[in-house]
């Protein structure tokens, strides 16, 4: 059964590697290792869209589902043809020691989902949509969303998540949930390409990059728990969706004709499609990117993720779905109340070398030593994006505030940790001002 789901996988990952070939520009450099780790990051998101595409327009999914990879193949043999002929296509070689290193890495953190579970909400939240899903052959069930017996799955979240976890189940002959624990595999090896990529094109240091994944891939909550990038949760999608997007908004900060826009739009959707924390971060992104720029259109690459996610949170409504979100205003004096217990629970966190290994000494020794070099505005967008997502427990529903804060804290941390280390190295500003 998981030769299926790794077959739908690879598809998957292909399909990602050949919408990056076609937005990045043919003028800038494309290295082979940020092909693959963008392609990972993209590619579920795309062929699930696909997948509820062909769904709901009646599609059955013994046919949508092999015309989407015959169609994913020929586009990336079509892209990989296409972007050979440019010199550009061929970069320096990645150094041995971080392709060892990410390669380690990758076979870790996959033995590691492999004896994990998917956690409650990769279970009830994530895959009971996929469920659905696959069930009506990619669309989305409307009837479902009104159910009051499915309330308790947040029926309103995003669909990046259940709907790559639906293309997986589309693959399998027989269901084996333990299978899908593939797929979160794959989007925590697309983490450490990420970093590694990042990094590398930053700061041309194979000592840095490698630091730098060695930092996440050795810190335990990263890879075990409720929220880790091996269980079935969003939060790993979404910290490498939302490290890709600052990497790209910055590298690309000398843009004056608008080639990056196409890659920058894809990224934001996919990241506000993961979670609604993603939105946030989506719209945080395109406002600092307008304002520093000083020209509104510089951020324009978010005004279609927002569109998206927006849509699909008012279409979900509207059809019943009730609002999952846990969180009501308890008035001034009780939001002032719960400032310190907020405050307390994320320093707490940061001070847990048993829970976070030595990322935080390690992420202070990184900003210290490219201190010179720290691009201000990608940092100012992940400190913004952390602070509404601490702001947003001010607010919260939950009977135990704190019982909120343990549960929560640690994943929001973990979903922006990979972001905080290619700032920390610098990677979010562009290589022609380096």
């Amino acid at each position: 059964m998981s030769g299926g789901v790794l077959l739908g996988i690879g598809v998957a990952w292909m399909a990602g590697v050949a919408i990056v070939g076609l937005c990045w520009p043919r003028t800038e450099r494309l290295p082979l290792i940020a092909s693959l780790a963008l392609g990972g990051a993209i590619g579920p998101f795309a062929v699930g869209v696909a997948f509820l595409a062909g769904g709901t327009a009646g599609v059955p999914a013994a046919r949508s589902v092999p015309v989407i990879g015959a169609l994913t193949m020929m586009a990336a043999a079509w892209v990989a043809w296409r972007r050979w002929r440019l010199p550009l296509s061929r970069g320096p070689r990645t150094p041995l020691v971080v392709l060892l290193v990410v390669a380690s890495a990758i076979v870790w953190s996959t033995w590691v989902a492999g004896r994990t579970h998917l956690g409650w909400d990769g279970t009830v939240v994530w895959y009971h949509k996929a469920r659905m899903l696959a069930a009506s052959d990619g669309a989305m069930p409307s009837t479902a969303l009104a159910d009051p017996t499915r309330s308790w799955t947040a029926p309103d979240y995003p669909l990046h998540v259940p709907l790559a976890m639906a293309w997986v189940r589309a693959w399998q002959p027989d269901e084996d949930e333990r299978a899908i624990k593939w797929l979160p595999a794959a989007w925590c090896a697309a983490v450490w390409l990420l970093v590694a990529a990042a990094v590398l094109e930053r700061t041309r240091s194979a000592a840095w990059t490698t630091a730098a994944v060695l930092l996440l891939v050795t810190a335990p909550r990263l890879l075990v728990g409720e929220g880790s990038y091996t269980s079935g949760y969003a939060d790993g999608p979404l910290a490498g969706g939302l490290a890709a997007l600052l990497w790209i908004v910055w590298r690309s900060d000398d843009d004056e004709t608008g080639i990056w826009q196409p890659l920058l739009v894809t990224l934001a959707v996919v990241v506000a499609c993961t979670k609604q924390e993603g939105l946030v971060a989506v719209a945080v992104a395109g406002a600092m990117s307008a304002w520093r720029a000083g020209r509104w259109s510089r951020g324009a690459f978010a005004v279609p993720a927002i569109a998206v996610a927006l849509g699909w949170q008012a279409w979900a409504v509207w059809h019943g779905a009730p609002p999952g979100m846990a969180y009501e205003w308890p008035g001034l004096s009780g939001a002032v109340e719960r400032v310190g217990p907020i405050a307390a629970a994320y320093v707490g966190e940061w001070l847990d070398v048993g829970v976070w290994g030595g990322l935080w000494p390690g992420l202070a020794i990184l900003l210290w030593a490219q201190r010179k070099s720290v691009a201000i505005g990608p940092l100012a967008i992940l400190a913004t994006t952390s602070f509404f997502g601490a702001l947003a427990f001010v607010w919260s529903d939950w009977p135990s505030v704190s019982m909120h804060l343990n549960v929560t804290v640690p994943r929001l941390i973990a979903a922006t940790a990979p972001s905080m280390i290619v700032v920390a190295c610098g990677a979010g500003s562009s290589p022609k001002r380096t």
